[in-house]
C-alpha cells in the first residue's frame, strides 16, 4: 500500500531544477516515492544526480506520468525545459510504502 502524504507544483525553467529536499526528507516511511505528471512543454530529466540540458536527458512530454522510487533517487532527480520549451510544470505527489 502506498501512503501519499504531500504534494507540490514545481515550475520547470531553462535552469536546472530539483524537487524540494524539505518535502523529500519529511516523507517518512521505509521506501519513499513520488508520482509525477508533466504539464506544458517537454522537459528533460536525469535521475543520477548529473545535470540535464535542453538536449540531454530523458524526454518527457505534456501528460506523461512517471514514478521515482527511493529517497536517494528523489534527491538526485533533476529537470530542465527541453530545447524550444517556454513553460512546464511538474505535479508531484510524495508517498511511501508501508
Amino acid at each position: 500500500i502506498i501512503n501519499f502524504v504531500d504534494y507540490e507544483d514545481v515550475s520547470v525553467t531553462d535552469s536546472v531544477g530539483t524537487l524540494s529536499s524539505d518535502k523529500i526528507n519529511s516523507i517518512g516511511g521505509t521506501y519513499q516515492m513520488a508520482f509525477i505528471t508533466v504539464e506544458g512543454d517537454t522537459v528533460r530529466v536525469k535521475l543520477d544526480g548529473s545535470d540535464p540540458t535542453a538536449t540531454s536527458g530523458h524526454l518527457l512530454g505534456s501528460g506523461d506520468t512517471f514514478e521515482v522510487y527511493g529517497k536517494e533517487n528523489l534527491l538526485n532527480f533533476k529537470f530542465i525545459l527541453s530545447d524550444g520549451g517556454s513553460s512546464a510544470t511538474l505535479r508531484v505527489t510524495y508517498g511511501y510504502f508501508g
